[in-house]
């Protein structure tokens, strides 16, 4: 009807007039060019920020669990502190790792008190000195140990000590490792008591 074509052209001229009460010429639009390389600069800062974030969340958030800490591979020894002059004794080295990851190329070496005659041990050793173990491999929250059986003759009052090493490799490090520990041992003569 043209009643409502009157009442909407009258509508979008009250909408669209210019201040001065002209209207505005419609068949002549200028299009505002855009700025594409303002556009691509912002597009790629944005893209940073988000790889940023992502990286971030990456090393905090979502760390694997199976990351080597030295202090999780145990190397112990037990056996008598005060021991009487040519006394056999024996003496238990444990080896542990406790962690989730595994250790290669394991090698425990033992250091003895001096004086100290190797007699026997739970498991043979490599070398002619009987004072080397190849382990091998050690898997995450495995362990061992190795008896040594021995007589101790050194100098009585003196305090002389086992010293072990433990050398390994973790599964995420190219490097060795190694754990030390070592036990304080005094003769004592067969008349005191210990």
């Amino acid at each position: 009807s043209k009643k409502e074509t009157k009442k909407i052209d009258k509508e979008l001229e009250e909408i669209y007039k210019n201040s001065d009460g002209t209207m505005p010429n419609m068949s002549d639009f200028k299009k505002r060019k855009r700025n594409r390389f303002l556009h691509a600069v912002v597009f790629l800062l944005f893209a940073c920020v988000f790889l940023g974030a992502v990286a971030w969340a990456g090393f905090f958030f979502f760390q694997p669990q199976s990351h080597f800490d030295e202090s999780d591979v145990v190397l112990s020894i037990s056996g008598e502190e005060q021991v009487i002059f040519g006394q056999e004794v024996t003496y238990r080295i444990r080896y542990r790792n406790a962690q989730n990851v595994p250790l290669s190329q394991v090698n425990l070496q033992v250091r003895y008190p001096e004086g100290f005659v190797f007699e026997k041990a739970s498991k043979d050793p490599d070398t002619d000195k009987n004072d080397e173990w190849t382990l091998g491999a050690l898997s995450q929250q495995d362990s061992g140990y190795i008896d040594v059986t021995g007589r101790m003759y050194g100098s009585v009052g003196d305090e002389q000590s086992f010293r072990m090493f433990l050398n390994y490799i973790p599964s995420n490090f190219n490097s060795e490792f190694q754990k030390v520990n070592n036990l304080n041992i005094e003769v004592i003569d067969s008349n005191i008591e210990m």
